[in-house]
Order: structure tokens, then C-alpha cells, then sequence
């Protein structure tokens, strides 16, 4: 989230060139590693807390600068509703990032150990990945493993013909 905030890389760049160190190089990197995590929390709980919360109601002032600018359009109107639609974009994206990161924990956290958390993940990646029935070129269904695949088949070489 850090990385798509506009002022993030900012942030780090000020940050990290104003703390200066005496020692050796790893000294200060890991001194600079120290004192910015800090700082960086306390970025982060200034832009991200209450997430969830914060994209619901930007997405509620963006609906209702839509209803505004379908009733009424006007420049100032479509001015207020494009600042929504860039807060609402940025907060949504923002939550996708936090849900991404958290899911990648979980998984560390939880995965491949046998759990039945592990188990439900790989059953819902085969659901995902399999063709369970298949059109033909007639609109005929498709439904055994072996029709799909003679078809599957069929196509690949007539694509290489």
C-alpha cells in the first residue's frame, strides 16, 4: 500500500537521506531500518486505518456525486465527481493491496502444512481450473473428460494446420 500511496516513496526517500548514523554500513542501515518503521506506522495509520470502512464511504460520496451529475451537470459537478472517483479509485486499491498481503500471510501462516485450510485452498484452485463442459463448433455440449479433450485436441490442430 505503501508502494502505490503518492506520497510513500516520498516519504521513505526524505526519511531514510535525513538519518544519519555513525558506524559501519551495516550499523546504519539497520539503525535507519529501525527508526523509520515508526515513522512508517505511523504514515500508515494516518492514510489506511479503518480501510474497509473509509472505501464504503468514499464510494457512497462518489454515488451520490453521480446522482448529482446525472440530475444536474454541471463543470463544478463533474470536477467534485472525478475527485471522488480518484479517492474512492485510490482507497479500493489500497484494500485490494492490504487483502493481497494478507492473504500471501495466511498462506504462509497456514498453508501447506495439511491443514484443512490448505486442503480447502487446493480444492477451490481445481474448481477454478478445471473445464467442467465445453461448446463445440455445432453449439453440441460437451460434458465427459474424454469428449473435451478430443476436442481440445481436434482445435489444436487445426490451429497448427
Amino acid at each position: 500500500m505503501l508502494n502505490d500511496h503518492p506520497d510513500g516513496w516520498t516519504l521513505v526517500n526524505e526519511c531514510w537521506n535525513s538519518l544519519q548514523f555513525e558506524g559501519t554500513m551495516m550499523l546504519k542501515v539497520s539503525k535507519k531500518l529501525k527508526t523509520m518503521k515508526s515513522i512508517i506506522r505511523s504514515f500508515s495509520r494516518e492514510n489506511f486505518s479503518g480501510l474497509e470502512m473509509r472505501v464504503k464511504e468514499s464510494f457512497e460520496v462518489l454515488l451520490a456525486f453521480q446522482h448529482v451529475l446525472l440530475n444536474a451537470p454541471t463543470a463544478l459537478a463533474a470536477q467534485e465527481e472525478r475527485k471522488a472517483f480518484a479517492r474512492w479509485s485510490e482507497l479500493a486499491k489500497a484494500k485490494d493491496s492490504f487483502l493481497l498481503q494478507r492473504s500471501h500471510v495466511n498462506w504462509l501462516d497456514k498453508g501447506d502444512s495439511g491443514s484443512s485450510f490448505f486442503h480447502r485452498s487446493i480444492r477451490s484452485r481445481i474448481s477454478q481450473n478445471q473445464i467442467t463442459l465445453l461448446l463445440d463448433d455445432d453449439d453440441s455440449i460437451l460434458e465427459t473428460k474424454e469428449e473435451i479433450m478430443q476436442h481440445a485436441v481436434a482445435f489444436i490442430k487445426t490451429c497448427w494446420e
